[in-house]
């Protein structure tokens, strides 16, 4: 799972994902590519069911910080500080 994080300082912003398809439960890496043109470290959070599970805190500018993520079956949300969020499905395979 890579995301990318583009803070509003030059007049947009996003926050975007890749995810491999058919993500099933077990171990994910998860990492945020900070804009290099982003004002302030970037940081974001991971939700199942409203609860914060993870989170990546203080990526500066133009650079990658990843984690390991235990995932199990859901829908998870992944939120920024400027009201950007994204969502990835965990299933249980075929």
């Amino acid at each position: 799972m890579h995301l990318t994080l583009d803070d509003t300082v030059d007049g947009f912003g996003s926050l975007g994902s890749r995810a491999n398809s058919g993500l099933t439960p077990g171990m994910v890496r998860v990492e945020l590519e900070a804009d290099a043109e982003n004002a302030t470290p970037s940081s974001i959070r991971i939700q199942l069911d409203g609860a914060d599970v993870a989170a990546i805190q203080g990526v500066d500018a133009g650079d990658t910080c990843g984690i390991d993520l235990e995932v199990v079956i859901g829908v998870y949300h992944v939120l920024d500080d400027f009201g950007h969020d994204v969502e990835f499905d965990v299933t249980a395979g075929e």
